[in-house]
């Protein structure tokens, strides 16, 4: 049975559309992620918050991927709280640039944000579908994979309180 990935990248609505734009950077990460992982997954892609929430109305994902632009990262982030209350087993993974630099800060926004099950660091393509692939060797179980202290390429997360960071890949040279 293919496992269920929510990609969401929100923008604020209103009387306006606030980001009227493609979920561009996200939708990479999702069609590489389709690319290499086939029919292992279920994907689906959000910008609108209407939109997502009918999703969840219906069920949640077992992996909930979300953007983090300073302009939304809030958004977001109300919706991984959402996701947490309702279905603990939701592994919510944000990425993007409105990260901290050092250790030290990326340890205090994960401790500030515990809706937020990890983060990838810089490019998402490949560390989406390395996550993925380590997920699996634990049934996707959150508490298991914590436990043993994965490392895995360009994600970070928090094991009883101690930041475990993966190493940093290069940045992709080849677009294809």
């Amino acid at each position: 049975m293919a496992v269920k990935i929510s990609f969401a990248d929100l923008t604020h609505m209103g009387q306006v559309v606030a980001a009227n734009f493609i979920p561009l950077g996200i939708s990479y990460v999702a069609a590489y992620a389709n690319q290499e992982l086939g029919d292992e997954i279920e994907l689906e892609i959000f910008k609108y918050p209407d939109d997502l929430n009918g999703y969840l109305d219906k069920g949640f994902p077992q992996i909930a991927c979300f953007s983090s632009y300073s302009w939304a990262v809030q958004l977001n982030y109300e919706f991984a709280k959402r996701i947490k209350e309702i279905s603990p087993s939701t592994i919510t993974v944000f990425g993007g640039p409105n990260f901290p630099a050092t250790n030290h800060e990326q340890k205090e926004f994960l401790e500030n944000h515990p809706a937020i099950d990890c983060y990838i660091e810089f490019e998402g393509e490949k560390a989406i579908v390395s996550l993925f692939n380590s997920l699996k060797t634990f049934d996707f179980d959150w508490g298991r994979f914590t436990q043993a202290r994965t490392l895995s390429p360009n994600l970070r997360y928090l094991a009883d309180g101690e930041l475990i960071a993966g190493i940093l890949e290069p940045k992709a040279k080849e677009l294809d």
